[in-house]
């Protein structure tokens, strides 16, 4: 051990517990070993386990992957090759033996930095499939140990070492997790853990369940940050986020978990966006069957790779599907609340005057700031003739309300709005040219401009025309001219495509029972 003195070791990684916690159950031991150690995170949550660690905390910035916008990614480069310039300044600074990284993003500068600088680098994997992060540490040079065994597999480069165990798991209290939250021992304890930044459809589903629950267990919830959001009841013991969660793994008679580690998917099933490909590529290289679905007329960047990877591609548009000979067309998967709306519950909850036309504007779930000003400008013509629900986006509802005027940022009672709607105004998605046609509502659409997509609306609009659906292009937007189409979209549609949910359930069991 002495040998290792006055040596110094940077420690990075963050972005979730997972990249975090497993380093500070190695700390012990470093600490041991090295001399001065650094950690290496951005603003996160890794800021906040470390805090109290014992280390220098160096802070950094940088962007990962944007899940919701694919072209904020366009960034990315930029961004990361100021945050290495940075890193190397600081490195020659410390002047470390070694770096050790656990992955996410925000480590990626350092890694690059260290290899540009020569200095060893070695990262752990924790799940079976490689990071994205740490599949470009690797390629750049790092050593790359894994958590399984099967991972080891992928390259003869890889070091199998297992995964390291927090000494508070190994010797957890359950006597002291029973204290600390007023666990009645005469009745099971259920831990229920949505992960270090939680899990909302989680947390959500487990609300809806508590009563039936309760009956028999006694709940202990890490909700994560900021989740903590359903009332205390007897015996339900919410908590954002526990440094104790060895007593409770200890205390614990059922755990409901993320599936953080080794979970032997038989079929993996993509949507696309950019977010997707780490996952398909991952399981292609591990010859796990893979189905993409293509919901818009012309295919997406990720799933035109993923087709290319092996992936089986399936089709929402009949039209998509002879653009290869192995696509499969099975149609557009319909929303349960979409298909049984409820007209009467919609007009109850927003108050609608059935004696007149109830008009639907959506402008997408992020909104729409040019189709919200045309509106604004238009109401008072169209107010006349019309009840107007306007789904204005997330911070976007700045028209003042009037009589017959009802906005809201965003909806989860779209099916009885559409089942309620005499004319609906949307962007052109596929799932709502999909679902609206489905229902035959009059429609027009206002497809977002080329310089704003990949123009797979512009695409998606063109189709729907054939099936009735009016099309206004945003350049072409003005007061008059959406006064105009809106009074000229009488028509009901065609469905565009067929709902596809049975069809695209019988492909995925199909697949993971081995076949096709």
């Amino acid at each position: 051990m002495d040998a290792m003195k006055n040596k110094t070791i940077v420690l990075t990684g963050g972005g979730s517990g997972g990249h975090v916690i497993p380093i500070l159950a190695l700390l012990p031991e470093i600490k041991e070993n090295f001399d001065k150690i650094y950690f290496v995170g951005g603003s996160g949550i890794e800021k906040t386990l470390v805090k109290n660690a014992g280390v220098f905390y160096h802070e950094i910035h940088t962007v990962g992957l944007d899940r919701a916008h694919v072209f904020k990614n366009l960034k990315i480069p930029f961004v990361l090759f100021k945050a290495v310039r940075e890193q190397k300044r600081f490195l020659r600074e410390i002047h470390p033996d070694v770096v050790f990284s656990k992955g996410g993003f925000i480590s990626l500068p350092t890694v690059l930095a260290a290899r540009k600088l020569k200095i060893p680098c070695v990262a752990h994997e924790s799940d079976l499939s490689l990071g994205l992060a740490n599949r470009i540490a690797g390629k750049k040079g790092a050593t790359i140990l894994t958590g399984f065994d099967k991972t080891a597999t992928l390259s003869d480069d890889f070091i199998y070492v297992g995964f390291p165990l927090r000494k508070e798991v190994e010797f957890g209290n359950a006597s002291a997790a029973v204290k600390k939250y007023g666990l009645d021992k005469s009745r099971k304890t259920l831990l229920v853990i949505g992960g270090s930044m939680g899990a909302k459809k989680l947390n959500d589903v487990l609300a809806k369940s508590l009563d039936v629950l309760l009956k028999d267990y006694e709940i202990v919830h890490v909700t994560g940050k900021g989740k903590n959001e359903i009332p205390e009841k007897q015996g339900y013991h919410p908590v954002e986020f526990t440094n104790d969660i060895g007593d409770l793994f200890a205390a614990a008679d059922l755990v409901v978990s993320r599936a953080g580690g080794e979970i032997h998917p038989d079929v993996v099933f993509s949507k696309g966006g950019f977010i997707s490909l780490p996952t398909v590529l991952a399981a292609r290289k591990l010859k796990i069957p893979c189905v993409a679905h293509e919901s818009d007329l012309s295919l997406g960047l990720a799933n035109r790779i993923a087709g290319k990877k092996g992936a089986t591609i399936l089709t929402g548009f009949d039209k998509t599907a002879t653009l290869s000979d192995d696509f499969i067309y099975v149609g557009f998967p319909l929303r349960k609340e979409v298909e049984f709306g409820n007209a009467s519950a919609a007009v109850k909850k927003y108050g609608l005057d059935k004696s007149r036309k109830t008009l639907l504007v959506i402008g997408g779930s992020m909104g729409a700031k040019k189709l919200n000003d045309v509106l604004a400008k238009s109401l008072d013509v169209l107010l006349k003739d019309y009840e107007i629900v306007h789904v204005t986006g997330k911070g976007k509802n700045e028209i003042p309300e009037k009589q017959g005027y009802h906005p809201v940022e965003f909806t989860n009672d779209i099916g009885d709005l559409f089942a309620a709607a005499d004319l609906v105004v949307s962007r052109a998605g596929a799932g709502a040219i999909c679902e609206l046609t489905y229902l035959k509502k009059p429609l027009l659409l206002i497809p977002l401009s080329k310089s704003a997509s990949r123009g797979d609306q512009l695409d998606n609009a063109e189709y729907a025309r054939n099936f009735g659906a009016r099309v206004l292009y945003e350049e072409n937007l003005s007061e008059e001219s959406f006064i105009n189409e809106i009074y000229r979209t009488t028509v009901p549609t065609r469905p565009v495509s067929c709902a596809g949910n049975r069809t695209i359930a019988r492909i995925l069991t199909s697949f993971a029972n081995g076949g096709k």
